[in-house]
């Protein structure tokens, strides 16, 4: 009984096997295609090392943090990564400090200025942020400006309060502008 079930089962594979269609087909063939492409890169990129085996061997002497990848292209390592991106932040920390603040005239018509300086630098701190403060008039003319110093340290993804006073007032001032001057990374 086993035998001609065997047999039958047998008989049936090698049908269905025989029939399969024609996009099956394709499809591993071009699976082949790209495992043959594979394993001729694997042979070029082993052909190249053996050739190359002294200048590779001193690459990786004189900087071990050097990576390859499977192309034989430059990855950078994390820390490469990270030492660009802090020389792209402090180069440009106007990009990434923005100031919220308020002002008012004190009893003794003395203008506080009080505010805050976010850092949205993901690795960067800045400190002795320079900046301008501009009052204006109802016309938007510039009344008067007054540009200080915030001696504090604004560390990456953070702020720091402020508070600055200036000695007398512009009467028809109706609002103000800010700039960022300068900042020095730490």
């Amino acid at each position: 009984m086993k035998k001609p079930l065997l047999t039958i089962f047998s008989l049936l594979l090698i049908v269905f096997t025989g029939c399969q269609s024609s996009d099956v087909k394709v499809k591993e063939l071009e699976l082949r295609e790209k495992e043959l492409e594979l394993r001729e890169r694997e042979l070029n990129l082993q052909q190249v090392q053996s050739n190359d085996g002294t200048q590779n061997a001193s690459n990786s002497q004189s900087n071990g943090n050097t990576k390859y990848n499977r192309e034989n292209t430059y990855t950078p390592t994390e820390q490469e990564l990270k030492e660009d991106l802090y020389r792209r932040e402090i180069s440009s920390p106007k990009e990434y400090l923005s100031v919220s603040y308020t002002y008012r005239v004190n009893l003794i018509s003395n203008t506080i200025i009080e505010g805050t300086i976010t850092n949205t630098a993901s690795i960067a701190g800045f400190k002795n942020v320079k900046m301008t403060v501009y009052f204006k008039s109802k016309t938007d003319v510039v009344l008067g400006k007054e540009t200080f110093t915030v001696m504090e340290f604004v560390p990456a993804n953070g702020s720091v309060s402020f508070r600055y006073k200036i000695s007398g007032w512009w009467s028809d001032v109706v609002s103000s502008t800010y700039s960022i001057v300068s900042a020095e990374p730490y």
